[in-house]
C-alpha cells in the first residue's frame, strides 16, 4: 500500500521492504504490487483481494 500511496515520506520504508521483497526493477515491483492489490479504476482506489 505504501507503494501505491507515492509518499515521499515512505521511500526510507519502500528501499527497505524492496531489498527485503527481493525487487530489483521497477517492473519488479510493479508485478508485485499487482499481485496483492486490485485497482478500481472508477474510484482510483486500492484494495487486497
Amino acid at each position: 500500500m505504501k507503494a501505491l500511496a507515492a509518499r515521499t515520506r515512505d521511500v526510507d520504508d519502500l528501499r527497505t521492504l524492496a531489498a527485503l521483497a527481493k525487487v530489483a526493477t521497477v517492473d519488479d515491483a510493479l508485478r508485485l504490487c499487482s499481485e496483492v492489490t486490485q485497482v478500481h479504476e472508477d474510484r482510483g482506489r486500492c484494495r487486497l483481494p
